[in-house]
């Protein structure tokens, strides 16, 4: 089948990083693959590099217009694509902005990431639950978890610097050096180089996409990023985080950054750390594999 993709971001999100694994598992499938963008000139486009070799590449005005399927993540991208031939399918990737939210009209199917989107997402159309799903065959384990934490990564591909006192607090609280990526220095690592720099670290702080990932090299993780936190994860609550997508919304243990942390909730969350959990972890995320779900988007 001819399958468009669409995207609109100009940095790197887990809308792109998901994409990019939809992207080449479609073409893994055999399946002629378009990627358009409104705006191929921003300079942080960088996963452009990693999906190059599973799909064409397009601007707006020249998307060829005989598409079978066609995918929607952001609600302006179906107007421009209303008279488009295929049928039209919309991604839900969260319900926090209004943008996420598919039109009411020109679609066909609707695709939820969560169970949180599933039950707020007003549709006519036919709704669907699926994952957010990774790759676990290029995210896998490399190198074990040390028994004592020794080493922690965040990363939030937002603007971390005005938490980043708090973390560097923490670090010092904890004796444990902290690494941060973020909207500062992710170009400086390529997505083709995360999976070994998760490796490198026992716990991954982060959340949605990024936390999926870290469980899948079998790091232990705790949930925080810009909403707050739902605190460390383990076998026992990932059933509970999954809900909302591992965003931080779900159990709300730490609160959003912006509204001040208490080092003492943080480093109690963090003093969970078991190195047993990085192959519960890694056995979890196997459910989230794209090859699970594709069949589903394309049916």
């Amino acid at each position: 089948m001819k399958i468009s993709v669409t995207h609109k971001h100009n940095r790197i999100t887990g809308v792109s990083t998901f994409l990019a694994i939809l992207i080449k598992g479609l073409s893994e499938l055999g399946h002629d693959v378009r990627f358009t963008h409104e705006n191929l000139e921003s300079p942080d486009l960088s996963y452009l590099l990693s999906i190059s070799p599973y799909c064409t590449i397009h601007t707006y005005q020249n998307l060829p217009n005989d598409n079978d399927i066609i995918f929607f993540n952001y609600s302006s991208q179906v107007s421009h694509f209303f008279n488009y031939h295929g049928s039209k399918r919309f991604i839900v990737h969260g319900t926090m902005e209004s943008f996420y939210a598919p039109p009411q009209i020109g679609l066909d199917k609707v695709f939820c990431l969560s169970e949180r989107s599933y039950e707020l997402t007003i549709t006519p159309f036919h709704k669907i639950l699926i994952r957010n799903f990774i790759d676990t065959e290029k995210f896998k384990p490399s190198s074990k978890l040390n028994a004592n934490l020794n080493k922690i990564l965040l990363v939030d591909y937002r603007n971390v610097l005005y938490y980043k006192n708090l973390i560097t607090n923490l670090s010092n609280e904890l004796k444990i050096p902290i690494t941060i990526i973020s909207e500062q220095n992710q170009s400086a690592i390529p997505q083709s180089e995360m999976p070994n720099l998760y490796n490198l670290y026992d716990l991954v702080i982060g959340y949605g996409r990024v936390i999926y990932e870290a469980m899948a090299c079998g790091r232990a993780c705790l949930v925080y990023g810009i909403n707050g936190g739902d605190g460390y994860l383990n076998k026992d609550n990932f059933k509970d985080l999954l809900y909302r997508n591992c965003s931080g919304w779900q159990l709300r243990k730490l609160s959003p950054p912006i509204d001040g942390l208490s080092l003492e909730n943080f480093t109690n969350e963090i003093q969970q750390y078991n190195s047993l959990d990085g192959q519960s972890n890694r056995e979890l995320s196997l459910e989230l594999d794209y090859r699970k779900y594709l069949p589903i988007l394309i049916s």
